[in-house]
């Protein structure tokens, strides 16, 4: 097969590196795989191979006539099997380079947040109505986002499909774990990820292990909500916040633990 995965960006966010990391085994198992992004960045995506920046305009994206006909190019010359839309504005430029440029590949989306997180108004709910009859199939990643989606969505139900997220089978091993029992968590500061619930556990940890510490990886919108709390609760101590990191794994690599109490990624 030739898979096309569209990205919103080069960075290290969990559905730029889940479609990497998705590339990857799809490559080892003879398919052809292009991965094109709406966007440039610094994040070091574990990609073996290239990324094709579409330089989006997201200011206009709702009128990116340019973007979506480089979009439309890049899927008649590579003749993919099927196109993936990876969150983000994905959905958007597929959906209308499709529409407008007549090209026949099936849409995949990739569904991995409540819906209701980004749904505002009566207006985004038909234009997103209106994105997914372009759609010809929906992977979601829990029971919970699928449910949440048909809430809005169900003249799509035939469309989607639960495929839970997979694990990366890997052994690293730990250069030398610390003094302290430490716990990790990496991911953006929003509210599916679960920031508070991995407070709430943590207060519970210490008072088995008084000594252990928590390092929190990320950064996001809700990464002052939480820090805030952190120095309200004095636990300053014993909980790192390190914001966005390029190597994560360097921090996974210094832990006894790696937590992600996701609320509805099905981890």
């Amino acid at each position: 097969m030739r898979i096309l995965q569209l990205i919103q960006k080069k960075q290290l966010r969990g559905a730029e590196t889940f479609a990497s990391l998705l590339s990857n085994h799809l490559i080892a198992s003879g398919h052809k795989v292009k991965v094109v992004a709406l966007l440039d960045g610094d994040g070091m995506l574990p990609l073996n191979g290239t990324i094709h920046v579409l330089d989006a305009q997201l200011k206009k994206r709702f009128w990116d006539f340019a973007v979506w006909k480089k979009l439309a190019k890049i899927i008649q010359e590579f003749q993919p099997d099927v196109v993936q839309a990876n969150a983000g504005d994905t959905l958007l430029y597929t959906s209308m380079s499709k529409r407008l440029h007549g090209w026949k590949a099936p849409i995949v989306f990739r569904n991995a947040s409540i819906t209701a997180l980004y749904l505002q108004g009566f207006v985004n709910i038909w234009l997103y109505r209106f994105l997914f009859t372009q759609v010809k199939a929906i992977a979601s990643v829990s029971n919970a986002s699928r449910q949440s989606f048909l809430q809005y969505f169900p003249q799509f139900a035939h469309h989607i499909q639960v495929l839970p997220v997979g694990v990366e089978l890997q052994i690293v091993a730990p250069k030398q774990l610390p003094q302290h029992f430490t716990i990790v968590h990496v991911g953006g500061f929003t509210y599916e990820k679960n920031h508070e619930g991995v407070i709430r556990i943590f207060e519970q940890l210490l008072v088995q292990i008084p000594n252990a510490r928590l390092i929190m990886v990320g950064a996001g919108k809700l990464w002052s909500t939480i820090h805030d709390k952190v120095k309200q609760q004095n636990y300053h101590n014993q909980i790192q916040m390190v914001g966005h990191q390029q190597d994560a794994l360097a921090f996974m690599n210094q832990a006894h633990v790696l937590i992600l109490p996701s609320i509805i990624e099905g981890l």
